[in-house]
């Protein structure tokens, strides 16, 4: 479990805190229905509260979108938006079988991007026993939990609050942990298109979870794949591509993808930081998206 904390010093938004410990619990959907986990969630949140020197009330988390089902789903512009959202609601009930009361289903316009009178959208079904357990375990804990953010959304804030984005059409951010990789394809400012994909020896990539347009993804897979392969430099399908992770695996991305329209991405380069010698500080990236948000809502762009 990762945390950070902002702080107001001085008139100017600093994290104050930045760090992880392990998480003493498998955090696994089979076990949110068992009544403990809310108090272990609790002991996990007391563990941050003592970490941390002057503690806020209000929190937000993080998680990652493999925990929950989410699609990217298209609907006639034509209804009207109360029967657009029950049509969004049984759509995506039918895609993953969930039953009516077993999940809160959250839908989100991407206002920039439409096909004739086709609307997209993104939605997340987050389950009722996680929201209960998260609500409780924070509430015991004396914080408030405030918002409830997907990861792939969270790196993608921390892009357009640290880089210069405003200017591209189509980005890529892709974050290597391990031998894990995450995939966000974003236009406008917004999502259209999500991947989690590994390498194999042969450098065969395998896509594990994808959200979005399959065509789209999959010409940045075979141009991923290209390089990796140590063929030929093909045009890139994208107008940038930001790369963060574990220090060892940046090294590797650095070697295949030179190029000025290639940057690797240090997101704590645009806080200030406390401890500004915070080891593999790319693996914040997520966290320090969501804090970037809290600094929108509460300093000016200055």
């Amino acid at each position: 479990m990762r945390y950070a904390q902002l702080v107001d010093y001085q008139g100017l938004p600093y994290i104050e805190a930045l760090g992880n410990f392990q998480t003493p619990i498998d955090m696994n959907p089979s076990r949110w229905m068992r009544t403990n986990i809310r108090y272990e969630i609790t002991e996990m949140v007391e563990t941050i509260k003592s970490k941390v020197d002057f503690p806020d009330r209000q929190a937000v988390a993080v998680v990652e979108g493999k925990w929950f089902p989410h699609l990217f789903q298209k609907v006639d512009s034509e209804l009207p938006l109360e029967d657009r959202e029950k049509f969004l609601d049984w759509q995506f009930r039918e895609t993953y079988d969930l039953a009516p009361d077993s999940a809160h289903i959250v839908h989100q316009r991407l206002s920039g991007h439409f096909i004739g009178s086709q609307l997209n959208y993104f939605s997340i079904a987050i389950p009722e026993e996680f929201r209960q357990a998260f609500s409780v375990g924070f509430d015991k804990a004396g914080l408030t939990l405030t918002r409830i953010e997907l990861d792939a959304f969270a790196a993608a804030d921390m892009l357009s609050y640290a880089g210069n984005m405003r200017h591209l059409e189509r980005i890529l951010l892709i974050g290597c942990e391990a031998v894990e990789y995450h995939m966000n394809l974003i236009e406008k400012g917004e999502i259209v298109g999500i991947a989690d994909f590994t390498i194999g020896h042969n450098s065969e990539i395998g896509i594990d979870v994808l959200r979005g347009d399959w065509s789209d993804i999959d010409r940045i897979i075979i141009f991923l794949q290209t390089l990796l392969k140590g063929n030929p430099r093909r045009t890139s399908p994208v107008d940038h591509t930001y790369i963060y992770g574990r220090p060892l695996e940046l090294d590797r991305w650095e070697r295949l993808l030179k190029g000025p329209e290639v940057s690797l991405f240090n997101p704590a380069q645009a806080f200030h930081l406390r401890e500004p010698k915070v080891r593999n500080s790319s693996q914040y990236t997520e966290l320090l998206g969501t804090t970037s948000n809290l600094i929108r809502m509460r300093f000016n762009e200055d």
